[in-house]
């Protein structure tokens, strides 16, 4: 294995890791946000959950509407946006890991699967948050039933990153061709 080579692979072993860590938090995320998203529905319908919670005479629930203008309806909106926008990291996430490994395994990132998974991954991470994006935007305004609040669905959608992910495939795709010649040359 050559020394440019060699940097690769260990970069892709640092990125595989990373993008690990990445989905973990991205899966816990999207847990805590539906596990919050639960507890705002319930304390919607009256349950007793942790805004009936009582601070020198007032429950959170009082103390959040205070402080940050939020209602209940609000923080019902702000969690279910959460859980979409978590989810859709959870999978592009997944798909970062899944070219990653495949990388790894074939030892170099210049193959033509690994170049059209690239791609793939480049254009599915770009659908996934438009879709999650339209998603969270359609679940809270259901929620909200119309009414006027202040939620902001800052969706993660670029186009540079699955831009720039899409270019590095037409590159390794390239490499790709030029490993072959060579080993045709040498035949």
């Amino acid at each position: 294995m050559s020394k440019n080579l060699s940097i690769i692979q260990t970069v892709m072993k640092v990125l595989r890791i990373i993008t690990k860590i990445v989905y973990i938090v991205c899966i816990v995320g999207a847990i805590i946000s539906a596990i919050s998203t639960g507890f705002a529905i319930a304390a919607y319908f009256g349950a007793k959950t942790f805004f009936d919670i009582t601070i020198d005479g007032k429950t959170l629930e009082v103390i959040m509407l205070e402080e940050t203008g939020m209602d209940i309806v609000t923080a019902i909106g702000y969690s279910a946006a959460g859980v979409v926008m978590s989810c859709a990291s959870v999978i592009t996430s997944k798909l970062a890991c899944n070219y990653f490994d495949q990388e790894i395994e074939d030892g170099t990132p210049f193959t033509y699967a690994g170049a059209d998974l690239l791609k793939k991954v480049a254009i599915r991470s770009f659908i996934i948050s438009i879709v999650a994006v339209a998603i969270a935007a359609i679940a809270v305004a259901i929620i909200t039933m119309g009414k006027e609040t202040n939620i902001k669905i800052d969706g993660d959608i670029s186009i540079f990153s699955p831009l720039a992910m899409w270019l590095v495939s037409v590159i390794f795709r390239y490499g790709a061709e030029v490993r072959e010649q060579n080993s045709n040359k040498m035949l």
